[in-house]
């Protein structure tokens, strides 16, 4: 359930969004408060567009290991004990494929994988942050409105 956000006198001229933060593998939702000045939304924008900006391939997949037959008659994977490898699952056009990930390529591929969370949950901040700035306006039109 999404969390509305009221605000009280004293935070009025604030604004609450949750912004996530990768340390590793591990992600965190961080609740930051955002001044409502639209001069302040822009400049959290344009530093989070910059941010865009790729360096490192992205990859729109997931990565999972699984045990697997290798189909030689007197491999030790026939009495039980089977091979782990890395498989690559992906969609492309409505169907989901499958493919073998190498082990020593296992590692980049995962970080491609990374990436593209990275870019996901930035492209989340960019969104409510433009969302911000254009709450924003609206509000700093109608308090000038009420001004002249």
């Amino acid at each position: 359930m999404a969390q509305v956000f009221r605000p009280c006198p004293f935070f009025a001229p604030f604004l609450s969004c949750h912004f996530l933060i990768f340390i590793g593998n591990i992600r965190l939702e961080a609740p930051v408060r955002v001044r409502r000045h639209p001069g302040n939304i822009r400049r959290m924008l344009v530093s989070r567009l910059r941010k865009v900006a790729l360096t490192n391939p992205i990859l729109i997949a997931s990565l999972a290991e699984v045990e697997r037959v290798c189909g030689k008659p007197n491999c030790r994977c026939q009495r039980g004990f089977k091979h782990r490898v890395c498989q690559l699952t992906y969609r492309d056009q409505g169907k989901t494929h499958a493919m073998y990930v190498p082990v020593d390529f296992t590692e980049e591929v995962r970080s491609w994988i990374e990436e593209h969370h990275k870019l996901q949950a930035l492209l989340r901040e960019i969104s409510e942050l433009s969302l911000m700035l254009v709450r924003s306006h609206v509000q700093e039109r109608k308090r000038r409105r009420g001004r002249s």
